[in-house]
């Protein structure tokens, strides 16, 4: 008789999955809440001007999910993982010896233009070929990674750079993300195919892969598809009021009375409940759809930030964060689904490379609406209210995304 071969690379690529989403958000925007002290303490750079920096880098990094969507869908995304991780460690160990601001400038670059090669493009689609059914429910858990970034990171670079160091302490982390990235060689599978399995194991009818097959999404077929611009921009809202708030929660907090070691304490918290939204806005997108799942998260943002622009006392304050924290796991998780949902899982390396790519450049505007609108409102309760109107728009993209089942399956 016949022994079922395990499934367990399978299920191990769903841990491989949440370290490359923990990497990339530790290194493109929590990170910064400690390491912005450092290098001001150390080099006396002002804190504006590294934001700047990193928000140059982050619109370069854009060019990233261009690039890495056509190469994932021709050469497969185990070989684009491997080699993007590596450079991202290399440069993590340099990070800590940055002699000037365009040292800096160039490892946030880095750290933006190479996280879509191993995480928003490599990962996602590793997790859409292995898992085609199920992908709203596994991405659900592997973007468990972005919140964990939050509230585990902070404290664990902290503790690294007040330990040893800022040199020391970047050159032992770079050199962990550099043998992750050679590993995933080893470890990473493009298919469940290349090693004798199949696609959700084996409970549901085998689907495409996102690689094997010629795409026929050329990019200027995408710029005049309304499906990719709805889709795109009404992510890129979603993740730019994520991140607007997020960056802000604790000035937010301190605006309303707390005192900073409590306000981070309660972003920490906010953070950690994240991790549980993640994984149950995950579950709705399998239960109902990623179209309906996607329609209740901006739903629930619009509900958020009334609550947070409302907010007198301190009990409502509280409950705008966990509203907020509850959701900092879904964006993550619902706009690669709903490219695969929309245009088919053998097309999302394809569609990508235009979806994230507009997605990116929206969100990079986030910190540019909360400084004009803490400008023009005088607080961040205020700046509330122009983060719920960005999330109606998103809401209204998202119900006029028209979805084929057939692309389900493909």
């Amino acid at each position: 008789m016949k022994t079922k071969k395990s499934f367990a690379l399978g299920y191990s690529l769903v841990f491989h999955s949440i370290l490359t989403y923990f990497i990339f958000g530790a290194f493109t925007t929590s990170g910064m809440n400690v390491w912005n002290g450092v290098f001001n303490a150390v080099h006396g750079w002002e804190t504006t001007t590294l934001l700047t920096m990193a928000t140059i880098g982050s619109l370069i990094g854009v060019l990233g999910s261009i690039l890495f969507g056509q190469l994932v869908a021709k050469r497969g995304a185990r070989l684009i993982i491997t080699i993007t991780m590596t450079i991202t460690g290399i440069a993590i160990m340099a990070f800590g010896f940055i002699p000037n601001i365009f040292g800096y400038l160039l490892c946030m670059t880095i750290f933006n233009f190479a996280g879509h090669g191993f995480c928003n493009v490599g990962s996602n689609a590793v997790i859409g070929n292995w898992f085609p059914r199920r992908k709203g429910f596994i991405l659900g858990i592997t973007t468990m990674g972005l919140p964990a970034a939050s509230f585990l990171f902070v404290p664990i670079l902290s503790a690294a750079l007040g330990g040893v160091g800022l040199q020391k302490g970047f050159l032992i982390i770079g050199v962990l993300v550099t043998i992750l990235g050679i590993v995933s060689w080893f470890w990473v599978r493009n298919t469940p195919q290349e090693v004798g399995l199949k696609p959700d194991n084996g409970k549901y009818p085998e689907a495409n892969t996102i690689i094997g097959r010629t795409s026929s999404w050329t990019l200027k077929k995408l710029l005049t598809n309304r499906n990719a611009w709805f889709l795109a921009i009404a992510y890129g809202l979603l993740f730019l009021v994520t991140q607007g708030m997020v960056s802000q929660t604790v000035v937010y907090l301190i605006q309303h009375g707390f005192q900073q070691p409590r306000a981070v304490a309660m972003l920490s918290i906010a953070a950690a409940i994240g991790v549980v939204g993640s994984f149950i806005w995950g579950v709705l997108d399998d239960k109902f759809g990623t179209k309906p799942a996607s329609i209740i998260y901006a739903i629930w943002y619009v509900l958020t930030f009334v609550v947070m622009a409302l907010a007198k006392s301190p009990a409502l304050v509280i409950v705008g964060v966990v509203l907020l924290g509850s959701s900092l796991g879904g964006i993550g998780n619902l706009m690669p689904s709903m490219i695969m949902t929309a245009f088919g899982v053998s097309e999302f390396a394809s569609v990508s490379r235009m979806a994230q790519t507009i997605v990116n450049i929206v969100r990079s505007g986030s910190f540019v609406v909360m400084a004009v609108g803490l400008k023009l409102l005088g607080n961040y309760t205020n700046t509330c209210w122009i983060l719920a109107a960005f999330s109606v728009v998103a809401l209204l993209l998202i119900v006029g995304i028209k979805i084929d089942p057939k692309k389900k399956e493909q």
